[in-house]
């Protein structure tokens, strides 16, 4: 290219709601980008639930391709290095792992032990630290378990139809398949007592 073009980029915005709509001059870059903060969104959904949580606010973070690479700018909308931007040159995981440890780092894991919290924010790595995480919280669930075995079990059912709720939601369900669902969730409480 001349001196004179324009960097082809895309780009969308990752707040607690999931990833804006991308922004853009370059279909592809745009493309990419929501790949790429569509991905952050469920891992980061993904991880909150395995420990039991919800996502909470981390307030924005930009994530996009530009000029072919992959760009993450935890302070502001541009892609470009100079205005704060780390570049991952074509390692889309890297840009997203980067962008969920700083969002984790803003407070994004809400209803968890802040002790679970301090697991998640520590190392580099962040796949350890959700390993270490749900070992940590093991024992909590297991202590649960062996002195108060109703109540474990019925927060085992719940926390099975709150994942379940959202892929109802996802899936668009009738109210006629939510009343099947809390049916299901009706009777699990009932043999859990």
């Amino acid at each position: 290219g001349g001196m004179f073009t324009k960097a082809k980029w895309g780009r969308v915005d990752l707040t607690s709601g999931g990833a804006s709509g991308a922004t853009g001059n370059s279909g592809t870059s745009q493309k990419a980008a929501l790949a790429a903060g569509n991905s952050f969104t469920d891992a980061l959904k993904d991880l909150a639930s395995s420990l039991g949580g919800s996502v909470g606010d981390f307030g924005s973070i930009a994530l996009g391709v530009r000029g072919g690479d992959y760009r993450v700018n935890t302070g502001g909308t541009s892609l470009k290095t100079k205005k704060g931007a780390m570049d991952f040159g074509e390692d889309a995981d890297a840009a997203v792992a980067y962008a969920m440890k700083q969002a984790i780092e803003r407070g994004a894991i809400n209803g968890v032990r802040a002790s679970t919290n301090n697991l998640l924010k520590a190392g580099s790595d962040l796949q350890a630290q959700l390993n270490k995480a749900l070992q940590f919280e093991g024992v909590f669930t297991d202590l649960k378990a062996a002195t108060d075995p109703i109540g474990a079990e019925l927060a085992s059912v719940e926390k099975q139809f709150s994942g379940l709720r959202t892929v109802f939601a996802e899936a668009g369900a009738s109210a006629a398949e939510y009343a099947q669902l809390e049916q299901l969730l009706s009777i699990k409480r009932q043999e859990a007592l």
